[in-house]
């Protein structure tokens, strides 16, 4: 995608483990991560990625 080196699925499932991308560093949520195309779901995913971000930039940087 673009040019940060992501690579789109083309069959979605257990690639976005955790909301890891194959960038360490960025995460993914909602429809980018597969069906079903919910709302209630692309929240939940995005609650996931934000927690996971977050526990990898402490990781980065741990005065933060």
């Amino acid at each position: 995608m673009l040019e940060t080196g992501l690579r789109q699925a083309k069959n979605f499932g257990s690639q976005f483990k955790d909301q890891l991308t194959s960038v360490p560093g960025i995460f993914a949520a909602g429809d980018i991560c597969g069906p079903p195309w919910q709302v209630a779901k692309a929240v939940g995913e995005g609650c996931v990625a934000g927690i996971n971000a977050a526990d990898y930039a402490k990781k980065l940087h741990p005065t933060l």
